[in-house]
């Protein structure tokens, strides 16, 4: 029996040589069809795509998440720069992701048809088996409590003018009615800087996100397939289209616009009385000529991991140990 492939064809004998004979042969027609394979898949897309991948085919998806992984902020600006009001496609470090402009979310957020449990949990996460939902959202409670904390710090340590009409509000409102629940919710000036701090570095690039169960037909005609996974960005929190002067940190900017925060009572004790004891209780500054700056990784913004506070102890305006506690759980403070 031959090594070579043979056929008749016309009382011919044509051979087709092994891949050991001519491998160069047989790896260029390979290439020419994992190419080709990969140019239908390209057609086959239903948006843009951002990063664009244009012809340049890629065996390893390596340099694409490198690329995620360093310049994510400016990859979702890029795209929703590019695409507007429109959906785009967003290759991450994981998977290609359906990116949303922030007009479908009202209508979408309630969707039967769209998961919220399993796009929640971090893909790191699956790693522990045991770990669940549950134990993933008291996590995220935490960790997003302690980010808009240490951001608000280090907002107010950049702009310092912020701290005496602070304080002025903490000491009038809790003078007169202690650490009453309602009492909480009357700091206003403490909303807006909050809210201002987490509109110029939010916790994530994308806060919403989605898996289809199945084929979802938006309002205005878009099909979502069943599998793919939905985002919707924070890119419009700084964007002029939606707030003036986006570039400037403003501490009164909601106060003269709306309600900084719709839900408050969901954690108005961690939300004023934590800043009440730092505020009237100490002084923070940075060192003398540090900028602090945001460090994006992948889907997160991270506060400025190199930043040094210098903190004293002051004398406060009100002795808050002295203050009635009546409706509400105070955290513990050592000081």
């Amino acid at each position: 029996m031959s090594s070579n492939f043979s056929s008749q064809l016309g009382g011919a004998s044509n051979t087709i040589p092994p891949p050991t004979e001519k491998p160069i042969a047989h790896l260029a027609t390979v290439l020419l069809i994992v190419r080709l394979q990969y140019a239908l898949a390209t057609i086959a897309v239903s948006y843009p795509i951002t990063p664009s991948i244009g012809m340049n085919f890629q065996f390893s998806q390596s340099r694409r998440i490198t690329e995620f992984f360093q310049t994510s902020k400016e990859l979702i600006i890029k795209g929703t720069a590019a695409y507007g009001d429109k959906p785009f496609e967003l290759m991450t470090e994981s998977s290609n992701v359906l990116v949303l402009p922030p007009s479908f979310i009202r209508k979408l957020r309630s969707d039967p048809n769209l998961a919220f449990e399993e796009p929640a949990i971090d893909n790191g996460m699956r790693l522990v088996s045991s770990y669940k939902v549950g134990q993933w959202l008291s996590l995220a409670a935490i960790h997003t409590t302690i980010d808009w904390l240490t951001q608000t710090m280090v907002d107010l340590a950049e702009y310092p003018k912020l701290f005496q009409p602070l304080r002025g509000e903490f000491s009038r409102v809790l003078g007169a009615e202690g650490f009453k629940m309602m009492a909480l919710y009357k700091p206003k000036l403490m909303d807006s800087v909050i809210k201002e701090s987490q509109r110029r570095k939010p916790v994530l690039l994308s806060i919403w996100r989605r898996l289809a169960k199945k084929d979802v037909i938006f309002f205005n005609g878009v099909v979502l397939r069943k599998g793919q996974k939905i985002i919707a960005t924070n890119i419009h929190m700084s964007d002029v289209n939606y707030y003036e002067n986006t570039a400037k940190y403003d501490g009164y900017r909601f106060l003269t616009m709306r309600d900084a925060y719709p839900g408050p009572f969901f954690a108005v004790n961690e939300i004023k009385i934590t800043p009440a004891h730092l505020l009237l209780r100490y002084d923070w500054k940075f060192p003398e000529g540090f900028k602090p700056q945001t460090m994006p990784h992948i889907m997160v913004l991270l506060p400025d991991l190199l930043a040094t506070l210098l903190i004293r102890r002051r004398k406060e305006e009100l002795y808050l140990d002295s203050l009635e506690r009546r409706s509400v759980s105070l955290p513990i403070f050592i000081c």
